[in-house]
């Protein structure tokens, strides 16, 4: 199964069946953080945010400086908030701008345990890398922003927004 899964010319529907066999016959496998991240990259594959998102929170409960978990939770938080403006939130939604509160300050509050130096990808080049913290920092300001617009809150969003616009 794992060779299925990591085939290179693996359409992403078919790792998709491969991982759910491969969890359904061995749930409690040494590999299962590893299957978990291959669950978010098929997930984000195949458009699919909210499963994405779902997967980032759990990964993130291990590994709370995940770099990809981290960018699914701010960069699709939009694409799960209701889309009318006077909509209701539901508990769901709530929960989901909860958590993307606490990954954007968390990533504020210590940015190098995420895009430091030594967390550089091997294969990125050095001034692509260099961009990287700037502009997630300036995304996870940008989040919050957003979630005080979400909330209704004024004060926060406005706070948040002018910390976006004065960082960028």
């Amino acid at each position: 199964l794992y060779a299925e899964i990591v085939k290179p010319d693996a359409t992403p529907a078919a790792r998709l069946a491969n991982l759910d066999k491969w969890k359904g016959g061995y749930a409690q496998s040494e590999y299962a953080p590893e299957r978990t991240k291959i669950y978010l990259i098929t997930y984000q594959q195949l458009n699919r945010h909210r499963e994405a998102f779902d997967i980032a929170a759990e990964i993130l409960k291990s590994d709370p400086n995940d770099q990809a978990s981290v960018q699914e939770i701010l960069g699709f938080i939009r694409a799960l908030m209701p889309q009318q403006a006077n909509a209701t939130l539901s508990a769901q939604n709530k929960a989901d701008l909860d958590l993307a509160e606490k990954v954007a300050r968390g990533l504020l509050a210590n940015p190098d345990a995420l895009y430091g130096a030594d967390k550089k990808p091997q294969g990125v080049a050095d001034d692509a890398w260099a961009k990287t913290k700037p502009t997630m920092m300036n995304f996870a300001q940008f989040t919050l922003g957003y979630i005080g617009v979400t909330q209704k809150d004024l004060a926060k969003s406005e706070a948040e927004l002018t910390k976006t616009l004065q960082a960028d």
